[in-house]
């Protein structure tokens, strides 16, 4: 147990120069709510905290640092400062122990924490309103800055440096390990300028714009905001504000942000005067190259305390506001780029906000002094939902006496805003006779879509559900009728659920009775469906596969393979080629034993081999970045049956890959960006050890030993939800002690993260991470309205996600929005009881005319270059290094960048795109202080 210690502030002028950031907090309340009132068992997100909560700042890996009034928070005790965990409970590994509280702060990449504040010890051990933190919370002895007073802010550069605002000289810079910039002087502490900062924001080239107030040497007007150079020299072409409203802002602008055109937000407690279309009050807008932009006009009627901008260009902002653009909205509110309010993002807050963060996962963290937020209580910490709604328990249905599904759906999809679309097993949700129905992030129903009638109505009748990127949804399965309209076993409905009559397909069968069992959706728009025409006399169920062009007629082109049993599951891979698996063992004459590759016109591709010879069954497909693919059925290895193995990207087994295995079936499995896997099925020990129906594996196949759902009966349907928590589907009525009925969702393991960015050349790049679903392809699409998208075309495979070069096809000097789209889960057919999902992200960005690239310096043993720092510069511009050499060193040779050496001067070709200057130093044999050996080891 924690010891408790008063708050105080010890340091009196350390707490004057810290007011204007954020609101005092109020004091802890004395009743400590019992940790059943704190934290529940189930998937959604309550911490509660027994006093105000001032700053949310998240981790890289899902943990959120929260600081304030409180001594009681996520179930646990912390005196004003504490870690969360992905589910809300308190971070028992983080312990901290502070004289006073934390007012700012920033997570480092090595997992160490910088806190600034009202403190004077740290562990005991001297610190004045700054120190470094190391992972467990506890004082990193050795980092010791010696501040004379403590940063207000920090703020984190595209290049991973970090401005510690309103600390000495005003503004200081720190490399991402946390070590001082010698060669960043802010200019006006060299000409002499008067200088108070008070907040500050970095542009995407690295340019730094500050807020407060900058009185130049020459007595000239003073500025309410100038703009660095990354090397900290002034940038005279930032436009200022009027004199009268420069006077105004002075001092008064306490956050800055930046939004993805470059433009600037800022908000703080000023009140600019009239100038013919009223008084403009508490957020405003700067161009990108400065000036306030007139338009801008939310004027909030109270203190705006937090502002974050979207990766999608959107703004939100917290306080104590109850109106903002003319609406009444209760002290939280999002904002589109242009100032006025989106009106969809309803949370409003029964009391003041004072900290906001966007998450990795896109969800947003709220704190402040509330106690209810959406109308659900929660106590003054709450996680929001993409659209606004407050993060809750999952209950299909959402109906007080018939919660849950009657029956096991076997199709899970989540839809790109978050919702998500059930079908194929079921036939009531709640109270709704439904058969298909999309469920909202709580499990509401979502009344605007419609399910569609289909003949013949048993519940199993649409066996596979295939998500577009526009919205429509292909459904394939056995049945003839779609709202009373013939569709022969496949169909497409519009999203809201009406039948689409443009994909009117023949019988694709060719004969007899089509019965689709897996369906895939190729970039083009056309369709790769497989499964069985029924013949009725004699009855049997023959294979058959074949592709539809987008409308639905067949694809003449494409080769019908030849098969001795049918596809289940298939998947495509990014090169085109066809992934299938299922029961049969020819394919063309050739045998394939359960598993092959086929080309992208459907003839079979010979350099993929199946692993197994006379038997072997498979009905899960999860290819995996790098090329490999998880597999899972009946598979016999080695002489034993296993029923989970990875093969190389040749089909061949990785033999490296041993993992722990269940004692029955695997009936559905889904992998996270960090690799780890989660089993479902009918089974009750993994790896010897107790598991029943549901487990999850490290990436290396070894069983985490600290997963551990109860569930009381088999799994059939999984799929990993883009904030990486868990959707199941199967014949239980209960998970952890709490009633679930065929239909659950389970807590993250971990945070997930995804993120969307271009750079100056064009190329775009989607990184997924952690608990996030790995998708199996991606497509990027350009907007100039972020409403109408453009294709631009398929994504390239990374290591940890896709990259795409749209280079000329992007527009430039205009703000536009990119988005990112691709498909996740482990098959797109109906045996595994995988299911496919759409993952999406939003850029709003901005490129310049002419491209910015980056020069990297690159200095051996000897010497130096100068700058010794990576440098933007734009196309055609040329760049000069200084090459300087240490005593008894002589340079060798400078190469890179396309450039020559005269003298000690580097000079680079005009850029064209990034590359690295190389320099090189000879050891000439002049004498030195010390022996090369001793020498290295001082170093």
């Amino acid at each position: 147990m924690k010891r408790l210690r008063r708050l105080s502030c010890r340091l009196p002028l350390l707490c004057l120069l810290a007011l204007p950031l954020f609101a005092a907090s109020q004091p802890a309340s004395s009743a400590t709510p019992s940790p059943d009132e704190i934290v529940g068992l189930d998937d959604g997100f309550d911490p509660g905290a027994n006093g105000t909560i001032d700053v949310l700042v998240p981790q890289a890996d899902g943990k959120l640092l929260v600081a304030g009034g409180f001594d009681y928070i996520g179930g646990g005790q912390a005196l004003g400062f504490a870690r969360l965990l992905v589910d809300g409970r308190i971070d028992r590994t983080f312990d901290v122990d502070l004289n006073g509280p934390v007012k700012t702060l920033l997570p480092l990449d090595d997992g160490r924490v910088l806190i600034a504040g009202y403190f004077s010890k740290v562990d005991g051990v001297d610190r004045y309103g700054f120190a470094a933190l190391q992972a467990d919370g506890r004082l990193d002895q050795d980092y010791d800055l010696g501040l004379g007073n403590a940063p207000v802010a920090f703020m984190r550069q595209p290049d991973g440096s970090i401005l510690l605002v309103g600390v000495g000289t005003g503004l200081m810079r720190l490399d991402a390990q946390g070590r001082p910039d010698a060669d960043f002087v802010p200019f006006f502490v060299t000409e002499g300028w008067y200088g108070s900062v008070y907040s500050a924001a970095t542009q995407a080239d690295g340019r730094i714009v500050v807020a407060g107030y900058f009185e130049p040497a020459d007595g000239s007007t003073p500025l309410a905001f100038v703009r660095l150079n990354p090397d900290g020299s002034w940038d005279a072409g930032f436009q200022q504000p009027s004199d009268e409203d420069a006077q105004m802002l002075a001092f008064s602008v306490h956050k800055l942000v930046t939004l993805g055109d470059g433009s600037l937000v800022g908000a703080g407690p000023f009140e600019l005067p009239d100038h013919g279309s009223g008084k403009q009050t508490g957020l405003l807008k700067l161009h990108r190259d400065g000036g306030l932009d007139a338009d801008f006009r939310p004027d909030p009627n109270a203190a705006v305390k937090d502002i974050a901008a979207q990766p999608d260009g959107r703004l939100l902002v917290a306080g104590a506001f109850s109106r903002i653009d003319g609406t009444q909205v209760l002290r939280v509110a999002r904002l589109n780029a242009d100032g006025h309010l989106d009106a969809g993002f309803a949370a409003n807050a029964s009391a003041p906000t004072n900290a906001l963060a966007v998450l990795a996962d896109g969800k947003i963290a709220l704190g402040g002094e509330f106690t209810r937020v959406g109308g659900q209580p929660r106590q003054r910490i709450a996680r929001l939902e993409a659209d606004g709604r407050v993060e809750t328990a999952f209950i299909a249905g959402t109906d007080p006496v018939y919660p849950g599904v009657d029956a096991t759906p076997r199709c899970l999809v989540q839809l790109p805003d978050q919702q998500l679309l059930i079908g194929c097993g079921f036939t009531y949700v709640g109270t709704t006779r439904a058969g298909m129905a999309r469920l909202r992030a709580d499990g509401s129903i979502d009344p605007g879509f419609v399910a569609p009638t289909i003949e013949p109505g048993y519940s199993n009748a649409v066996e596979v559900i295939s998500p577009q990127p526009d919205g429509k949804f292909l459904i394939g399965g056995r049945f003839t009728k779609v709202n009373g309209v013939a569709r022969p076993g496949l169909a497409r409905l519009n999203a809201d659920g009406s039948l689409d009559a443009s994909f009117a397909p023949p019988n694709w069968a060719g004969s007899g009775e089509p019965w689709a069992r897996a369906v895939a959706l190729q970039p083009d728009g056309r369709i790769v469906v497989s499964g069985l025409r029924v013949v009725t006399d004699p009855l049997e169920h023959q294979p058959t596969m074949t592709r539809l062009n987008a409308d639905g007629s067949i694809d003449a082109g494409f080769h019908v393979p030849a098969l001795d049993n049918p596809v289940e599951p298939l998947q495509l891979l990014p090169d085109g080629k066809i992934l299938i698996a299922g029961y049969f063992g020819r394919i063309d004459g050739t045998p394939r034993r359960g598993i092959a590759r086929l080309n992208a016109d459907g003839t079979l591709d010979a350099a993929f081999a199946s692993p197994f010879q006379d038997s072997g069954v498979v009905n899960i497909l999860q290819p995996l970045p790098g090329g490999r693919i998880l597999i899972a059925g009946y598979l016999p290895i080695d002489g034993e049956s296993q029923w989970l193995a990875r093969l190389n990207a040749d089909g061949s087994l990785d033999r490296s890959f041993r993992p722990a295995m269940p004692d029955e079936a695997i009936q559905s499995l889904v992998v996270g960006a960090d690799g780890a896997i989660a089993l479902g099925g009918k089974f009750t020990r993994v790896g010897g050890e107790t598991r029943r129906n549901l487990a999850r594996l490290r990436p290396d196949g070894s069983l985490d030993p600290d997963y551990r759902p109860a569930v009381d009966e088999w799994i059939t349907a999984m799929a990993q939800l883009a904030d990486g928590k868990l959707l199941v589907a199967g014949d239980f009525t209960g998970i952890d002690g709490l009633t679930r009925s065929h239909l659950a969702r389970l807590p993250a393991a971990g945070g997930a993260s995804r993120r969307l960015d271009v750079d100056a050349a064009g190329t775009l790049r989607w990184t997924l991470g952690g608990a996030s679903p790995i998708a199996t392809e991606a497509r990027f699409d350009v907007s100039l309205d972020g409403s109408t998208w453009t294709p631009l075309g398929q994504g390239q495979p990374t290591a940890n996600g896709w990259r795409y070069a749209a280079g000329a096809a992007l527009p430039r000097d205009t703000g536009f929005w990119l988005r990112a789209q691709g498909r996740t889960g482990g098959r797109e057919g109906a045996t595994g009881n995988g299911s496919v999902s759409l993952l999406e992200s939003t850029l709003f960005a901005r490129l310049q005319t002419a491209a910015v690239y980056m020069l990297t310096p690159q200095a051996g043993v000897g010497g130096r270059l100068d700058p010794a720092k990576p440098v933007a510069v734009y196309a055609g511009e040329v760049r000069r290094f200084e090459v300087v050499a240490e005593p008894g060193y002589t340079v060798e040779g400078v190469s890179g960048c396309g450039g020559s050496l005269a003298g000690n001067v580097y000079t680079t070709a005009p850029a064209g795109a990034d590359c690295t200057v190389t320099a090189s130093f000879r050891d000439d044999g002049g004498d030195r202080l010390f022996a090369d050996g001793f020498d290295a080891a001082a170093r």
